[in-house]
């Protein structure tokens, strides 16, 4: 399988902004041709925000320009330039590139900015693993079209960055897509067991089969209520869901054998559940689930 590294290009404020657009956002495909969105073709990884010294607020980062490859120990690593919010320059990004690692393109770490001992910003790059030499290679330029390259023997390990040396250009494939608002980085081959994973994880999961006892003993309504139907989804995880049986045909004053039907109860939701909620989170205590969010009705001064 296939996974396509890109971000977006931002929309009005409302639909799709700059620090939704400006994240990794990552897409499938069987033949490297035909590449379907992961998460909604949402943003799966961004920058972490950083802490204003003088009075403790986060301010919001995005990052341009990720690059997907693979890792010396085949798992995986992302490098990305690190701007503001809404892509201008980051002035402690200044020569250097952000690091994420992650075992199987779902869970990501920030490893953090790694130096390229350049007093410029970066404008673009790619990395590979050589295995070969045995190190790393950042192949990046500037933002006066002048390329450089540096070497590392293990990128968690910021001393091993080489000083920059003046190399010649490159240049990302041609990616063609038709995924709304995408701007292609680059595709990377990976194993059958990532790849599924990942697709199950990150697309909506589809009920694929419904299964119920062939035979069951009852000598009355009462005891079907505790028959379940086992839901079976395309992510492959599992639920057990009540049916609302027909018993028209059974007449419980005769013993005997009867076929029944029954419908999958299913429990329906108004939408929105909450509004004027935004930053929703929901956390698991004491066996009960808990929903906190903050309210936009107020300009965001309560929860």
């Amino acid at each position: 399988m296939y996974v396509l590294c890109y971000t977006r290009q931002p929309l009005d404020e409302q639909i799709y902004d700059y620090k939704l657009a400006y994240s990794m956002h990552l897409a499938y495909s069987n033949d490297k041709n035909n590449f379907e969105p992961l998460n909604h073709n949402s943003g799966v990884l961004f920058a972490k925000a950083v802490e204003n010294k003088e009075d403790g607020t986060l301010k919001a980062k995005s990052l341009r320009n990720p690059y997907l490859f693979h890792l010396a120990d085949n798992s995986f690593g992302v490098l990305a330039i690190r701007t503001e919010a809404e892509g201008d320059p980051d002035e402690d990004s200044k020569g250097h590139v952000l690091l994420f690692t992650s075992p199987d393109l779902l869970h990501y770490e920030e490893i953090g900015l790694i130096d390229l001992r350049a007093d410029v910003f970066v404008a673009d790059l790619i990395c590979y693993y050589d295995s070969e030499e045995q190190h790393y290679v950042i192949h990046w330029c500037d933002e006066e079209g002048n390329y450089y390259r540096n070497y590392s023997r293990d990128l968690l390990q910021p001393e091993s960055i080489t000083e920059p040396e003046k190399a010649e250009p490159f240049a990302l494939a041609t990616i063609s897509t038709d995924i709304e608002g995408a701007v292609p980085r680059n595709v990377i081959e990976v194993s059958a067991a990532v790849g599924e994973r990942l697709v199950r994880k990150l697309t909506v999961p589809i009920n694929i089969k419904m299964e119920v006892p062939e035979t069951i003993c009852a000598s009355g309504p009462e005891e079907l209520k505790s028959v379940r139907a086992k839901a079976l989804y395309s992510d492959g995880t599992v639920d057990y869901k009540a049916v609302n049986w027909d018993l028209d045909k059974v007449d419980w004053n005769v013993p005997g054998r009867y076929q029944i039907t029954g419908t999958v109860y299913q429990e329906r939701y108004g939408f929105p559940i909450a509004e004027n909620r935004a930053d929703p989170c929901i956390i698991k205590w004491k066996g009960k689930y808990y929903f906190i969010a903050t309210n936009d009705a107020d300009g965001n001064q309560s929860l």
